[in-house]
């Protein structure tokens, strides 16, 4: 997040941006850790607390450091061919809670959506489960729908 937005949403600091960062992951998992205890009864000691923000926080600026990629020559998605339809499908998997969630969109050959879907699945044994339950939900939809 750059300087300016930090301003933006919170006004200014006198803090670094990476102290002020710091802080608000922070009180974020405390507020986290918090309702954790509550309602949950799970005590989380402070030191891990911190540790964890740092994680997290450390996790997200080397995520968001990566520029954005440039429009290239060679897309990496191009459209099905006329008369056909494209399904990409995915597929999300909770290790704690074997939850899974899946995706899937249709496009025609100009690129337009031409139907989706989103479900949650409450019994996955994986996340290669998760992934062939998109597969599956994905043909079911294009059978449905009479797609090629």
């Amino acid at each position: 997040m750059a300087s300016s937005e930090l301003e933006y949403y919170f006004g200014s600091s006198t803090l670094p941006d990476g102290l002020f960062l710091l802080f608000l992951v922070l009180l974020w998992n405390l507020w986290n850790s918090i309702n954790d205890f509550v309602h949950n009864k799970h005590f989380q000691p402070s030191w891990l607390l911190v540790l964890n923000s740092k994680t997290l926080l450390r996790d997200y600026l080397c995520h968001n450091s990566v520029s954005t990629p440039t429009k290239s020559s060679n897309p990496h998605w191009t459209p099905p061919p006329i008369d056909y339809t494209k399904i990409n499908t995915d597929g999300a998997f909770d290790l704690t809670t074997h939850a899974a969630g899946i995706g899937v969109i249709a496009h025609d050959h100009l690129g337009s959506v031409i139907g989706g879907l989103a479900q949650h699945s409450a019994h996955c044994q994986d996340a290669l489960h998760a992934e062939f339950s998109a597969i599956v939900a994905g043909l079911h939809l294009a059978r449905d729908s009479g797609w090629r």
